[in-house]
């Protein structure tokens, strides 16, 4: 998963008309704990130009992904809460996947998650011509964590 795009879409994307991402992102703090990075992150130029570079795209695919959100979330909370997990796990399946439980990436990896079939096998997802696991977001939100 690329770092700097988990962060970006975690920060909610707000407005970005300078490189002054503590302003822009207010949440910064809270999200950075939350994935134990160091608050210094934010400053970096390497973050702070990917996120100028590709703000547009990203703020496109959260909002898509927010409208999938109301169906997706509920589920995936509540496993989250019952097993003691961070709510910030959530924003992995939403970086992998953009919460489409129909993703194929480009490596045949599917699903919220983006299992490949090595990794379902391996978390016991049922994977054969009847049905595909890997797709499900209550089995694979139960793989994943």
């Amino acid at each position: 998963m690329n770092f700097h795009k988990a962060l970006i879409v975690s920060l909610c994307l707000g407005s970005l008309a300078d490189a002054n991402l503590p302003q822009r992102f207010p949440s910064h703090n809270y999200v950075l704990t939350n994935f134990n990075v160091d608050q210094n992150y934010i400053h970096n130029s390497e973050f702070q130009r990917f996120v100028q570079q590709n703000e547009q795209k990203y703020r496109r695919i959260f909002s898509a992904s927010m409208q999938r959100a109301n169906l997706i979330v509920p589920t995936i909370k509540d496993q989250l809460i019952e097993r003691g997990l961070s709510p910030m796990f959530f924003y992995i399946s939403l970086v992998e996947s953009s919460l489409k439980p129909w993703a194929v990436s480009r490596s045949k990896a599917t699903g919220l998650w983006q299992f490949k079939r090595g990794a379902g096998t391996d978390q016991k997802l049922t994977m054969n011509q009847v049905v595909d696991e890997r797709y499900d977001p209550i089995r694979s939100t139960q793989a994943a964590m």
